[in-house]
């Protein structure tokens, strides 16, 4: 569904314009129930311009590499670079320092493949940046 790759390659942010002002950080996170056999796909709005610093997963105990992730941002899947990744009792983060725009997308699928349990595993965008956005 969604490009690794896409014909719009976003620019690269000045971060000389970024020191004017003052950085912050911000956490996108998503979690929800999954139930059997289902899949999800969540989006939220990024709420900073400057870099995603890491997108960390959050496989719950019992999902027994049933549950299947993936990230990305804007139209891009950024982890794993293609499929899914499936663990059990596990939280990797993936360092990314991907650049995003105050207002681009965010976006996380699940795939519960456990047919006979609900799964709610977690995924976290770390994000460092400033709350503004330029035309670039």
């Amino acid at each position: 569904m969604f490009n690794k790759t896409s014909m719009f390659q976003p620019r690269q942010i000045d971060e000389s314009i970024l020191q004017e002002y003052e950085k912050q950080t911000a956490q996108v996170q998503f979690r929800q129930i999954v139930l059997a056999s289902t899949g999800i796909i969540m989006s939220e709005v990024c709420p900073l311009t400057g870099k995603c610093i890491s997108i960390t997963f959050h496989y719950p105990n019992g999902c027994n590499a049933l549950v299947l992730l993936r990230a990305g941002i804007g139209q891009i899947q950024i982890i794993p670079s293609n499929g899914f990744i499936a663990l059990d009792n596990a939280t990797p983060p993936f360092p990314v320092y991907k650049d995003v725009m105050l207002g681009q997308r965010l976006f996380v699928e699940v795939q519960n493949t456990d047919a006979g349990n609900p799964h709610t595993p977690g995924i976290i965008f770390d994000l460092e940046g400033v709350r503004k956005s330029w035309s670039l």
